[in-house]
């Protein structure tokens, strides 16, 4: 699946953008009037409007006021513009601030599960020459990120591997088993629902690259898409494209194994049957 929207690199910043921009559409307001009703330019109005630039708390609460917005969805509104300062998008925070999370994997173990070797096996893949103390490092970053499975109010996940993950050699022979046992573990946790694409199933078209969709407990809109590649992450917002992606999920999902199919491949991988 190839996007044919535009990606943000603040994709909060982005969220927040879209309902100013519709708020003041539905006030029938000018940017040039809003700009003189904050005390500042039509074209930083016009920056805010369309995530070019951030916004301070304060500029937000006066153009809420402008807007006469009150209750939760001023609340909500707020909460996202404080959250954009605090961010500056960074996944993991994007991530512990979701409702849901919506995962397709077809390389890679996805990070939420992955063990401490399995960290280590492929950060040494990906970086020879990264120093011990980087790959400690990113290895207490992602035991942080799966502390959210455990927490009460933590977002859900339901994430869909290809079986081609389970397959691919990124350690040896141990690392991978104990990769295996830590998802019938974590298959086990309430807030996680784990689903395995057989090799079997022509499910066509595949998605060209893993993905993630989060919608957040805010229920301002349809959530973020992250699509990541080997380099990058690359974030969408606009409502269409996010709906393309959760139609394409939940396709790999109604022809994925179901999770108790699941849990049983995974064990013959992890005893070796």
């Amino acid at each position: 699946m190839v996007s044919d929207g535009r990606s943000t690199p603040y994709p909060l910043r982005s969220r927040l953008a879209r309902h100013l921009r519709q708020l003041r559409d539905e006030s029938r307001l000018t940017i040039g009037a809003v700009g003189r009703r904050l005390g500042c330019s039509g074209s930083k109005v016009s920056r805010i409007e369309t995530g070019l630039c951030g916004i301070t708390l304060e500029d937000a609460e006066r153009l809420l006021d402008i807007y006469r917005v009150s209750g939760p969805r001023r609340e909500a509104l707020l909460a996202l513009a404080a959250a954009n300062r605090e961010t500056a998008g960074r996944y993991s925070h994007l991530e512990a601030k979701a409702a849901t999370v919506l995962s397709y994997e077809l390389t890679l173990i996805p990070g939420i599960v992955q063990t401490p070797e399995y960290v280590r096996a492929l950060s040494r893949s990906n970086e020879p020459d990264a120093l011990p103390a980087m790959v400690e490092a990113l290895v207490a970053s992602r035991l942080a990120r799966q502390s959210l499975l455990t927490m009460e109010d933590g977002p859900t996940f339901h994430l869909v591997m290809d079986e081609t993950v389970l397959h691919r050699p990124i350690a040896e022979e141990r690392v991978m088993r104990g990769q295996m046992r830590h998802l019938i573990t974590s298959a086990d946790l309430p807030g996680i629902t784990l689903q395995v694409l057989p090799f079997e199933v022509a499910a066509r078209p595949l998605p060209s690259g893993a993905f993630s969709v989060l919608r957040f407990k805010d229920g301002l809109d349809a959530g973020i898409v992250a699509v990541e590649n080997h380099l990058n992450m690359f974030y969408f917002d606009e409502a269409d494209e996010v709906e393309r992606y959760v139609s394409t999920f939940n396709r790999l999902s109604n022809r994925a194994l179901d999770p108790d199919d699941t849990i049983r491949l995974v064990e013959r991988l992890a005893t070796g049957r």
